[in-house]
């Protein structure tokens, strides 16, 4: 095997289009804001990311009954913090079409979808769960004023607002929602974005926002191995060797965990 390279737009648009989705083997999506915070400064600072991707026909996961899981889009403390289950059996356009299922890297790429594609809504303090209210809808957005130094711990700053919070911009802020980065090429990156903020003379804007659009859009930063496997029993044998991070779990743990979602 050898990896493959893709930029984070394209994989978005592969999640998108339903080609990417999450087996049984995955667990819950756990991770919090300062773990996504920090992940968007790593890919700022240009560290790649790496994954493990399982490719498999739609017939052979209708066949076995294989249980798939849909990225969480718009992640919701009280509502919406499980996967959904993608539809079953898949609709089949040919008999080879096949889905990328994501073998490692979950955490990641989930956090990667809520935060370019969708939303954040965590329970407030001191507020009661049936509440509406004790969950704002937040959007991840980045200080185009960051400025990266050797002596701290974060480098580029990004956080989860509300858009009343994003529009204040205290403190010499300029907070951009980060999604929108998605919509544009390079060649119009100047003449629609930066220019018609008003920007074109913010030398640190500029170049923020620059630097935005070649991590998010334009560089293969995303490296994959594929694995194109008709068995669970193969492809959890490969998992099991490559999920090396956090507590490493056993053959029989995963097996267990697709029971379970049975």
């Amino acid at each position: 095997m050898v990896y493959e390279k893709k930029s984070i737009r394209a994989i978005i648009d592969d999640v998108n289009s339903r080609r990417v989705y999450l087996p049984a083997i995955q667990r819950k999506y756990v991770w919090g804001d300062l773990q996504i915070t920090r992940f968007m400064d790593s890919i700022t600072l240009g560290y790649p990311i790496g994954t493990f991707l399982w490719k498999v026909k739609k017939t052979i996961v209708n066949q076995k009954e294989y249980s798939i899981y849909e990225f969480i889009k718009d992640y919701h403390g009280r509502d919406m913090y499980k996967n959904p289950v993608a539809p079953q059996p898949f609709p089949i356009g040919s008999k080879d079409e096949t889905i990328w299922a994501v073998l490692d890297g979950q955490q990641r790429l989930t956090s990667l979808y809520i935060a370019l594609q969708g939303s954040m809504s965590r329970k407030l303090p001191n507020k009661r769960w049936e509440n509406d209210d004790a969950f704002p809808k937040k959007e991840l957005y980045f200080d185009l004023h960051s400025e990266k130094t050797d002596d701290e711990d974060i480098s580029y700053e990004f956080r989860f607002l509300t858009a009343n919070e994003a529009a204040k911009n205290k403190d010499d802020k300029i907070w951009y929602l980060v999604k929108d980065i998605l919509k544009y090429s390079a060649e119009d990156l100047l003449t629609e974005v930066i220019i018609s903020n008003g920007w074109a003379t913010d030398k640190v804007a500029t170049k923020n926002i620059s630097l935005l659009h070649t991590r998010f859009v334009t560089d293969e930063i995303i490296n994959y191995f594929e694995v194109e496997k008709d068995s669970i029993d193969s492809v959890l044998d490969i998992f099991v060797r490559v999920n090396s991070g956090g507590t490493v779990l056993s053959k029989s743990d995963l097996l267990f965990s697709t029971i379970v979602s049975h």
